[in-house]
């Protein structure tokens, strides 16, 4: 039995694995993917979980970013991105938004619980992870 054979016949069980538990091996994002987005906010009194936090010209309020947990709920036909938040929200964003990215293995397995609750609080709940 030749490499390729095998390579062949795992494919299916690798797949998943390459997709969805590493996420940086596939450039595709389909429904049940997680993903973290920055999202840049501004108030007078940032979070536990605000980083980059940086004080306005006037210093009344700070501008900073919050990483959210999203999980892919759909993948429209123009590639547009429908995420869902951990309350149930729906965002629409696009495949190249620089604030989008895949999460690393360690933030994976860190961020598990996020990931989670979105999962568990989506209508249709998708296996992923």
């Amino acid at each position: 039995m030749s490499y390729q054979t095998i390579l062949d016949s795992l494919r299916p069980t690798l797949h998943p694995l390459w997709t969805q538990s590493l996420g940086v091996f596939s450039t595709q994002w389909r429904a049940g993917d997680w993903a973290i987005y920055r999202k840049s906010k501004r108030s007078t009194h940032p979070g536990r979980r605000a980083v980059e936090v940086k004080a306005n010209r006037k210093g009344e309020t700070y501008a900073y970013v919050v990483d959210k947990f999203w999980v892919v709920d759909e993948v429209l036909d123009d590639g547009t991105i429908v995420l869902r938040t951990a309350r149930g929200k729906l965002h629409s964003i696009s495949p190249d938004d620089r604030n989008l990215v895949r999460p690393s293995l360690w933030s994976r397995l860190r961020w598990t619980e996020r990931f989670s609750a979105v999962q568990m609080n989506s209508p249709n709940p998708v296996s992923a992870g």
